[in-house]
């Protein structure tokens, strides 16, 4: 469905700055206007009307003489620095000083004249409706503690108080702990996000272990499986590890476990070859069924610690070959030699005859018989099955016998949200309590999560095991949307599963039940935290609404045994500025209005301008779906763009601010409980297209620094196109009536710039032709700058050759 172009253009949306009605300013109507210098006017003029008359009713002067000192009749203005330099001197007439102190005494009942409306105001408001001006508040802030090395536990109390250094007058300014916090050496030493994006090839995988393989140290070997290329497979002395080379390929542990694997041994000569007359050499020459082998004869190979393998083959290293039989048994292979039997006795009858000397066929000696002997040594080819309960599970998290809940395991680490944090430190059951910092612009959250509560985990043997609600204390986080504290009770079983052998760590697992991943925002985590606020008592005073700068704290008023650093890493939170009396005004006249309810663009506007006061100005878009596929006009949704105040909202980019998805989430919530049940608020930053100029500039004769010059100018247009970038300029508008032919004046007027050729604009994909408007065709976009315009630079040297 089209929009119109005046839909888009004509809403400009609400700035805080608006709020305020112009009648309801308390110097919108004054009793009294006059100034002390219109005042002295006045009077000055007036004298000229006070005339004096003789006996003869004729007129004989006025009164002017007395104000020439301060007044210049021709020009009808006060003679201000003749008055600054008498006031100064202390020459000042005296009937002057007098009508001036008597101006001076009258400013005083005059401004109580005029505070007559606000007052009448204030009346109405306070007294008649009983509306009261907000108090402001100071934010919390975080305090982490170092306990004493082997300390054991210390505990410290609510409403403990820390120093924060000295007010503006040198008075002591006082925090205190908002709750109980117990002290211990747990700490956390490593952390991991899921699902697994990046891992190093020894943090997953399998350990294969086997009675055979301390025989197969120095054998030729491989595991049998179809995804080897994938897999980094070493081969130990007393076990095999197997981990993937890559986080993605996680999925083939899962086969390796359910599936089939074997060790295939090549070319072994690790074996005992017997026949016999006993032992026998496995090596050239050597005949294993004698030097005169009879019908019958045999020899085996005995491979004892490969019990129940498999011998696949036996190669031919006979010279002078038998037909060979095998007979496999267990571990032993018979191998029966079959001889041409009557050829085999008649040469050897013949060569015994001939030494003799009783032959009478040979002539000469004929050559011996050759018993089978080996042109080389024997080498075996066999596989050694690998049973399920050989296998192992390793990951960061510790190592499990595979089961059937261990492919679940991993397809969890491919699919799960969920942040790990691995504790060590752990000793005795106690109360946990974890700071988690946030970034809310990496904040990326679907809806649903909001409708699901985070669950935690601890691994055991056994895998991920879900705590008790009962063991989650309390939680500031508001379900991981923002930086704060969860306090968590370390049971016995937990206690338990942290004991590792020798090691003792525990690996604690919180999971968002959503398709999108919260702890995208996570940046640190660190244990030993409590929440600290302004102490009531506190001598010194702070500012309200300030936020408490970082390491601001660093004791206690009063020492702590066993604590050995305390430290405030972060900026605290920013509180609540006391409120003045146009956002007094404002507020109370929104809601003489809107009642608290949101029913027009009027109501939701300012219902979110004054929850939130971090947001500079709203755009609300009647009857429009953003979240539909390209945004459409639909019934029963309102569309709510909200700006930044950048000075208290830092940006990463600050040429595309947003307000963050947790601040999104925030707004949602509060206006959709302020709407009609049957209308669906959306709320969301507006998207920003980058407006980009292409153009030859030429510089103004003597100006040679061509690189200088490029970067000034792109520095130049990007304040034209975000003003907001400048601290002059920090408001952001929906809209703007500028056009293409103002950004060639802007180009034009710039000190550097002698002309320029070839100009062309573009916004996002679109050509800005002559007289358009610099407005994207998106509703829902503002139009900012091109971190880099293509600027080509040239001389007037240069463009003369």
């Amino acid at each position: 469905m089209a929009i119109p172009k005046t839909y888009e253009w004509n809403n400009n949306g609400t700035k805080q700055g608006d709020r305020l009605p112009k009648a309801l300013s308390g110097d919108y109507v004054k009793i009294d206007e006059r100034s002390f210098d219109d005042l002295l006017s006045q009077m000055a003029e007036y004298a000229k009307r006070l005339v004096y008359f003789d006996d003869n009713m004729n007129q004989s002067g006025d009164w002017t003489e007395f104000f020439k000192d301060v007044y210049d009749y021709d020009k009808h203005e006060l003679k201000k620095d003749h008055i600054e330099a008498l006031s100064e001197a202390g020459d000042m007439p005296p009937h002057m000083a007098l009508m001036m102190a008597f101006l001076k005494m009258f400013e005083v009942q005059q401004h109580n004249l005029n505070t007559l409306t606000e007052r009448h105001l204030q009346f109405y408001y306070k007294d008649i409706l009983g509306f009261k001006p907000r108090e402001g508040e100071n934010g919390k802030a975080t305090v982490f503690f170092e306990p004493v090395k082997n300390a054991p536990e210390v505990f410290i109390p609510q409403g403990t108080l820390f120093d924060a250094g000295k007010d503006a007058n040198g008075k002591p300014i006082t925090y205190r702990s908002v709750r109980d916090v117990t002290v211990n050496l747990m700490k956390v030493t490593e952390t991991k996000r899921l699902p697994i994006e990046s891992a190093e090839k020894a943090d997953f995988g399998l350990i294969i272990t086997h009675p055979s393989l301390p025989f197969l140290e120095n054998e030729d070997k491989q595991l049998v499986s179809t995804s080897s290329d994938k897999l980094n497979i070493t081969f130990g002395k007393d076990n095999i590890v197997i981990t993937v080379n890559d986080s993605k390929d996680l999925s083939i542990l899962s086969e390796l476990m359910t599936g089939s694997l074997s060790i295939k041994v090549t070319n072994s000569k690790n074996f005992v070859m017997e026949n016999a007359q006993g032992a026998l050499a496995n090596q050239t020459g050597a005949m294993p069924f004698g030097t005169q082998p009879q019908k019958g004869d045999f020899f085996t190979i005995n491979v004892p610690h490969f019990s129940g393998s498999t011998i696949n083959e036996v190669y031919d290293h006979w010279s002078n070959s038998p037909s060979i039989t095998k007979s496999d048994k267990k571990s032993k292979l018979t191998l029966n030699g079959d001889l041409d039997w009557e050829t085999y006795n008649t040469q050897l009858k013949n060569y015994i005859d001939f030494l003799k000397g009783s032959s009478d066929v040979a002539a000469t000696m004929p050559e011996p018989p050759k018993a089978p002997s080996l042109a080389a040594p024997i080498t075996i080819d066999y596989t050694i099955p690998i049973s399920d309960h050989q296998k192992q599970y390793f990951s960061p998290f510790g190592t499990r016998v595979v089961d059937g809940e261990t492919t679940t395991e991993i397809t969890q680490m491919l699919e799960k949200q969920a942040l790990c944090l691995k504790l060590e430190g752990l000793q005795e059951a106690c109360v946990l309590t974890l700071h988690f910092e946030m970034n809310p612009f990496k904040f990326k959250l679907d809806g649903k999560y909001g409708e699901n509560v985070p669950v935690w985990h601890y691994y055991t043997t056994n895998g991920w095991t879900a705590l008790a609600d009962t063991d989650i204390i309390s939680d500031t986080t508001n379900r991981f949307r923002r930086s704060g504290i969860v306090q968590l009770q370390i049971s016995d079983a937990l206690v338990k599963a942290a004991k590792k052998g020798t090691a003792s760590y525990l690996w604690l697992m919180v999971e968002a039940n959503t398709s999108s991943n919260p702890f995208e925002a996570f940046e640190a985590v660190r244990a030993q935290a409590v929440e600290v606020e302004l102490d009531p008592q506190s001598e010194g005073q702070m500012e309200t609404g300030g936020a408490l700068p970082a390491n601001t704290i660093v004791k206690t008023k009063t020492s702590i045994k066993g604590i050995k650093k305390i430290e405030q890493l972060y900026v605290g939170e920013e509180g609540r500025k006391d409120e003045t009396n146009d956002r007094f005004y404002a507020r109370v006249s929104e809601k003489l209005r809107h009642k608290g309810r949101a029913w027009n663009g009027w109501d939701y506007e300012r219902l979110i301008l004054e929850r939130f006061p971090q947001i500079a100005s709203v755009k609300c878009l009647s009857c429009y779906n953003c979240e539909a596929e390209g945004g459409r006009m639909e019934p029963g949704h309102v569309t709510l763009l909200a700006v930044p105040d950048l000075q208290s909202i830092p940006q990463d980019d600050e040429l595309r601010p947003t307000i963050g998805k947790n601040l999104e989430h925030e707004i949602t919530g509060y206006i959709s409980q302020r709407a009609p049940s049957f209308v669906k608020p959306h709320v969301t930053s507006p998207t920003y297209k980058e407006a980009k100029v292409h153009c030859e500039i030429i510089l103004r004769e003597g100006l040679t620094d061509i690189n200088y010059y490029t970067n000034l100018i792109n520095s130049q247009l990007i304040r034209f196109f975000a003003p907001w970038t400048s601290p002059e300029t920090p408001e952001i508008e929906f809209r703007t009536n500028q056009n293409e032919s103002h950004v060639q004046a802007f180009i034009e007027n710039l000190d550097c710039v002698d002309h320029f050729h070839e100009f062309k604009l573009t916004i996002g994909d679109q050509d800005i032709d002559c007289g358009m408007p610099l407005q994207p065709d998106d509703i829902t976009s503002i139009t900012t700058s091109a971190k880099q315009h293509e600027i080509k630079v040239l001389t007037n040297h240069f463009r003369n050759e």
